[in-house]
């Protein structure tokens, strides 16, 4: 049977792709483009006290050092998306904000505080280093498990006990009678580790603003293009129009869920572009993703299995 369950597809895209004729997100390129690159804190929780960019703006090929500050002063908005989870008094899940640039306070290793923008990339990387930055350590978590204890150090203001969501399934009654009623109980804690990516292509930005028309062009690899396109003019480009934005998305090189939720590079070459009136590209270093990339899993579950007297599961019906 033609196209039935089983049958094997042939593949279309692999001579393309294999023999070097792919167009990934580092393959595309602009007239006059500039370069950037992205400081990010090495603190996993701390207070901003100074930051000095004085230097670093004098530097050869620079265009532009940006701050936090610069980002909320040009009226930036936050990354965000829908909250469908609840807390346990019915209130939405918490989403903390998120400017592209952190100004005052950085929450996680890896999170941007300055982008710098020159003629070469070697030049926005040298000016990189010669940033001055003082922070003043908070406590930080390290280890899930603890994430919600007792003590735990507070990591959002507006989420008490670090506790995001709760959310419930099954018959809590039913279960109870379930366990009662076991002759044998089982029980085990599972440690599902973090984990990383680590794509074959990491990601890439290249951004462009028309700027007699208030127009962007955004080169990126992702995997949902109209949510972002969608996201992006409402919340983070200043409430333009969807279409005053094309985002240009060619092969993707692995994502695995990744390359699913808008970074915050995303909107950040947006409005570098508008800053320095030239296309802005930036190439995540292999290193810098491993910091900067969304992981995932690091899952702490605790078990328990309610057995008849022959060993087979009692369900909650």
């Amino acid at each position: 049977m033609q196209l039935g369950l089983g049958q094997p597809v042939p593949r279309t895209e692999d001579y393309r792709l294999l023999t070097g004729n792919g167009h990934y997100a580092d393959d595309f390129n602009q007239i006059n483009q500039t370069h950037a690159v992205v400081l990010r804190s090495p603190r996993a929780h701390a207070q901003i006290t100074s930051m000095d960019t004085s230097a670093a703006a004098k530097m050869p090929g620079i265009l532009a050092v940006l701050t936090g500050a610069d980002y909320a002063a040009d009226g930036m908005g936050q990354i965000t998306g829908g909250a469908p989870l609840k807390r346990r008094d019915g209130s939405p899940m918490v989403r903390p904000p998120r400017p592209a640039l952190t100004r005052d306070r950085v929450h996680h290793v890896g999170q941007a505080v300055a982008i710098i923008v020159a003629e070469t990339i070697e030049q926005a990387t040298d000016a990189a280093e010669a940033i001055k930055i003082v922070y003043a350590p908070l406590p930080s978590i390290i280890s899930t498990e603890t994430t919600n204890g007792k003590g735990a150090p507070q990591i959002w203001d507006a989420c008490p006990n670090n506790k995001v969501f709760v959310r419930e399934f099954g018959d809590s009654a039913a279960t109870d009678a379930a366990f009662a009623a076991a002759a044998h109980i089982v029980q085990n804690k599972f440690e599902i580790t973090r984990v990383h990516t680590s794509a074959m292509e990491p990601r890439a930005v290249l951004a462009q603003l028309y700027k007699g028309e208030n127009r962007y062009t955004i080169t990126t690899g992702s995997q949902r293009p109209y949510a972002w396109r969608a996201a992006l003019t409402k919340h983070t480009l200043g409430g333009i129009l969807e279409n005053a934005l094309t985002l240009i998305t060619g092969d993707v090189g692995d994502s695995f869920g990744m390359k699913r939720a808008i970074y915050p590079e995303v909107p950040l070459l947006g409005w570098a572009s508008k800053r320095v009136e030239q296309p802005v590209k930036w190439l995540c270093e292999r290193t810098e993703g491993f910091a900067a990339d969304d992981h995932g899993r690091d899952n702490i579950t605790d078990a328990e299995l309610a057995l008849d007297a022959d060993g087979s599961f009692l369900l909650c019906a």
